[in-house]
């Protein structure tokens, strides 16, 4: 399944409590092959707000990836993934985990997130363009 087109550029919603994280993952993906629109949100509240059409973040589309910090405010990317998981309207949105250390590694896998769907911040530059690469363009 390719996401993205010519027409119509991938829809990404990241959400990332850190500016810094946030704008190194859009410079990063600036510098592909494939175009984004790109939502921002700060906390996992927002984001389930975003994702589910309610609240000042609604989102007027679903996207078509979620790039997703585990340590958020308010609700965090653990709670977001089982929410995400448990509702039929988000559950195939493929989501990018992003962790801090890897002693998450095994909190993912227990989620059932499969390793090529996470990277480690500060971001791995390369092995984050090749897991966008395998999910945008594949």
């Amino acid at each position: 399944m390719t996401l993205g087109t010519a027409e119509r550029p991938v829809k990404v919603l990241i959400v990332e409590d850190n500016p810094g994280d946030a704008e190194l993952t859009q410079r990063t993906m600036g510098q592909s092959e494939y175009q984004y629109d790109v939502s921002v949100l700060e906390d996992g509240e927002a984001a389930m707000d975003y994702l589910r059409g309610a609240g000042t973040e609604a989102a007027t589309a679903l996207p078509d990836l979620v790039i997703l910090d585990l340590g958020l405010p308010k609700k965090d990317g653990r709670e977001v993934l089982a929410e995400m998981g448990a509702d039929p309207a988000l559950k195939d949105i493929p989501v990018i985990i992003l962790t801090v250390t890897k002693a998450e590694r095994p909190l993912i896998r227990e989620l059932g997130i499969h390793p090529s769907r996470y990277c480690s911040k500060p971001l791995e530059l390369v092995r984050f363009r090749g897991v966008m690469r395998d999910i945008v363009g594949s």
